[in-house]
């Protein structure tokens, strides 16, 4: 693969793009309303092929995207899927809390 390609998706709800992944031959970068950049080294055939197919339940599995519903399979924008902070009663960052319009929720830390 020469250059780059840069694979969209948008939001399950308005159709707005909620999410870019770029693969280049040595990172990927995923682009998303929470994640301003975030920066994956050497990406495997596993993730080409995902990327390829546009499997967001691999893509999901291999990076962790904190704007795609699992239950739903889809994507959102940072309008639609909302996200809370959770922090310990210490005040350290504990992880985030993302739910999509369906109510559905999930946390990442």
């Amino acid at each position: 693969m020469a250059g780059k390609n840069v694979f969209r998706f948008k939001c399950g709800k308005c159709r707005k793009e909620a999410m870019n992944i770029t693969l280049t031959e040595k990172s990927v970068i995923v682009q998303s309303p929470f994640k301003e950049s975030v920066k994956y080294s050497k990406p495997s055939a596993k993730i080409r092929k995902a990327l390829r197919e546009r499997n967001l339940h691999a893509l999901d599995y291999y990076l962790e995207l904190d704007c795609f519903c699992p239950e739903c399979g889809k994507v959102y924008c940072g309008n639609h899927m909302k996200q809370e902070i959770n922090f310990e009663a210490d005040g350290w960052y504990d992880d985030a809390t993302f739910t999509c319009p369906k109510k559905h929720s999930r946390s990442i830390g």
